[in-house]
């Protein structure tokens, strides 16, 4: 189980030995820190949640539903060709970024814009996979596809927090608008 909390501290005192860069100067550090974090943490989503893609499809083309084969429904089609193309998206979305870290440059705003776009392609990806697997992906058993019913009941609560963690998706828009897009704050 993942948890999420916040803690304030009043009046602390750090060692001068234990202090991380310049004293009173840990906010730009741990901001710094974050946009590894949002790139690093990120990366290499798309990679997983393509395999996941993958199962689901695999599983659309062997499943039928109301006696027709799902691989035959327009609106399944139509849910797993948009998670496709989003992930293309979100895999050109890292390169730019990776490109820019191998160049040196700072990405700043290009980290939330992979933050973002990744946290949201899977919470998307995960509810796909809900709708397609139906209700009884809350059942358990022992039926070929029970390990994909289970990892996407864990994805569509896991992936929630994701868009939390490190800054949210209001958060992370809100540095794309000021950062990238140079506009004022409101």
């Amino acid at each position: 189980a993942e948890s999420f909390n916040e803690i304030f501290l009043e009046d602390v005192r750090v060692p001068e030995s234990c202090l991380l860069g310049e004293e009173n100067r840990g906010l730009p550090l741990v901001f710094e820190c974050l946009e590894g974090d949002r790139f690093w943490g990120r990366c290499l989503r798309h990679a997983g949640s393509k395999k996941d893609l993958e199962e689901l499809v695999e599983y659309v083309n062997q499943s039928k539903y109301d006696g027709q084969n799902l691989k035959e429904n327009q609106v399944v089609r139509d849910m797993l060709a948009e998670i496709a193309v989003e992930l293309e998206v979100c895999r050109m979305i890292n390169y730019k970024a990776a490109w820019l870290l191998n160049k040196g440059d700072s990405i700043s705003w290009e980290s939330s814009v992979v933050k973002t776009f990744a946290d949201e392609l899977g919470q998307r990806l995960a509810n796909v996979g809900l709708q397609v697997l139906g209700p009884q992906v809350q059942l358990r058993g022992k039926s070929k596809w029970a390990s994909l019913r289970k990892r996407f009941t864990f994805l569509y609560t896991f992936n929630r927090g994701l868009t939390l963690a490190g800054g949210t998706s209001e958060i992370q828009r809100t540095t794309i608008a000021l950062r990238g897009l140079s506009l004022p704050r409101s």
